[in-house]
């Protein structure tokens, strides 16, 4: 199974440890052999120091060609069990029963194990052949025959533990990049969902009011004329974004809203504002959603008046909309009439307030409409 190494992610992790792990057999192979040769004997110190050279052309050639992209390729693992067996022959071709090649085979066996669990046993198996054939030629004592089997061992549960391990955090990776595909895609659903929910509101919240507004007064051209001119500028200034201005502040855009209302549906809006707020989303949100109380008293109450009260305070913005009409039950609103939930309390829940209505005793409604105040939260914190 071919792995390609990629630039980030696990596959890189593995590159670099291979790496790491050449020179390090290396550095641990050339100490052992300066200790061979200072013990004298009849060691040929020429061997020792050539086998050790070419463990050094050998991380040389890996770290300045192989690395990164083909640290774990197929041709540079046969290069490493090349000089695994290499070190494993050295001792005999140096004279000595002094095995300096240190851990080279056991980290050429992990650096094959790194890549796949195939390549980490022919590894294994190759270098177990070349100590058995060790066994078979030589004539070892009974403590060299006991150390030369656990080498054998060594090498096959190396190879088998790291091959797991690499397995393991592959797996881990897939995983961690499935959740990781499947938060964007729940992201993407939901923030095309939120864009839906915006363009239902404001649909609902202008050109469904402008049609009831035509549907009143069709029996005056004049007036369903300059509704329909009206509802066509405003529909192209939000698909087009043209002749858009900054987002009034809090006390301007309730007071806005509330004079637009009274020109659309000849009612009078009364409004009290106490303090402000800076523009924000937070702040535009609810005046849409207050605009949308005050229309709905406006079409539904019955009434030719309506009260608006706001404020502002350290922790919350409120609005509230009263009218003392014939009185309005949401929970009475038919299934298919989303728009005051969706315009109003769906609106307010997803700015993280609440929209209430109140039945007043003296008759009519309220809408009590409060979200936290966003600046001053963000203060806090």
């Amino acid at each position: 199974m071919n792995r390609p190494t990629a630039d980030d992610g696990i596959e890189a992790t593995f590159a670099r440890i291979a790496a790491g792990l050449r020179i390090v057999a290396v550095v641990w192979m050339s100490i052992l052999g300066a200790v061979t040769i200072a013990r004298g004997g009849d060691v040929r110190p020429g061997v020792v120091i050539g086998v050790i050279a070419i463990g050094f052309l050998w991380v040389l050639a890996a770290t300045l060609v192989a690395y990164p992209r083909s640290a774990l390729a197929r041709g540079m693992l046969l290069v490493d069990l090349a000089v695994g067996v290499l070190s494993l022959l050295a001792p005999g071709l140096a004279g000595t029963n002094a095995s300096f090649y240190g851990g080279l085979p056991l980290i050429v066996v992990s650096i094959a194990s790194l890549r796949g669990r195939l390549e980490g046993v022919i590894s294994a198996v190759v270098l177990v052949m070349v100590v058995l054939g060790t066994i078979v030629s030589d004539i070892f004592s009974f403590q060299e025959i006991i150390g030369q089997t656990t080498l054998i061992f060594a090498y096959l549960g190396v190879g088998v533990l790291v091959a797991w391990i690499g397995e393991v955090l592959r797996q881990s990776e897939a995983r961690l990049l499935e959740a990781r595909d499947e938060v964007a895609t729940a992201r993407a659903a939901a923030a095309l969902e939120a864009e839906r929910a915006d363009i239902g509101r404001h649909l609902h919240d202008s050109v469904l009011q402008t049609l009831a507004l035509i549907q009143r007064d069709s029996d005056d051209p004049q007036k369903v004329t300059i509704q329909a001119r009206r509802q066509e500028r405003e529909l192209r200034d939000w698909l087009f974004g043209a002749g858009t201005t900054a987002a009034p502040g809090f006390e301007e855009g309730l007071r806005s809203a509330a004079a637009d209302i009274e020109e659309r549906f000849g009612v009078t809006v009364d409004v009290v504002v106490v303090g402000d707020e800076p523009p924000s989303q937070a702040v535009s949100g609810l005046i849409a959603a207050a605009g949308e109380a005050i229309t709905n008293a406006a079409r539904h109450a019955g009434v030719n008046e309506i009260d608006v009260y706001g404020e502002v305070s350290g922790r919350a913005l409120a609005v509230y909309v009263r009218d003392r009409g014939i009185g309005f039950d949401l929970e009475a609103v038919p299934p298919d009439r989303q728009g005051v939930k969706s315009s109003i309390v769906k609106r307010v829940e997803t700015l993280g307030g609440t929209a209430d209505l109140k039945s007043i005793a003296t008759g009519g409604t309220e809408w009590r409409l409060i979200i936290p105040n966003e600046r001053t939260v963000t203060d806090v914190e």
